[in-house]
């Protein structure tokens, strides 16, 4: 085989696993939305904007190193077969797995950290609470006496 066919087998099989990698961190996008519920529409275009700005540079970066920034019609059908390729094969694994995946996480967090921090904070009001009762109803007191003076004048 010539260099020529070399270099451009070697480019497709870089672009099929780029447009694999930019399709599965899309899907990761996705992913973030499923769990973290945008209330605004402006939320996820912003997002989609700033995905598709990196894109563009990722893309223009690898032409550029691959081809000296030269964008051929087999680069850019090599990115949309990794993508195509990935979304048919793994995307909808991707999707339902990383959302249990970090939904389990996110209560294992919930178990072994944030409960056992918020008994904390509950004992520690507790102990505060009643240990400052005396100072709280004392200002209590002068507070309705000081209500109950400004009402008679």
């Amino acid at each position: 085989m010539t260099a020529g066919i070399v270099w451009e087998s070697s480019t497709i099989c870089r672009t099929l696993w780029w447009g694999m990698v930019f399709a599965a961190e899309y899907d990761t996008i996705r992913i973030f939305r499923r769990i973290v519920r945008h209330k605004t529409l402006i939320v996820p275009v912003i997002e989609d904007i700033l995905y598709w700005l990196y894109i563009a540079v990722k893309v223009f970066s690898i032409c550029f190193y691959v081809n000296d920034g030269v964008i051929r019609a087999f680069i850019i059908a090599g990115f949309i077969m990794g993508a195509g390729l990935y979304i048919k094969a793994l995307s909808r694994y991707y999707i339902k797995y990383g959302v249990k995946l970090i939904r389990f996480l996110i209560k294992v967090i919930q178990i072994i950290i944030i409960k056992p921090l918020k008994f904390l904070l509950s004992v520690v009001r507790m102990v505060t609470g009643k240990l400052l009762y005396p100072v709280v109803w004392s200002g209590r007191r002068i507070k309705g006496r000081y209500i109950k003076a400004c009402n008679g004048l």
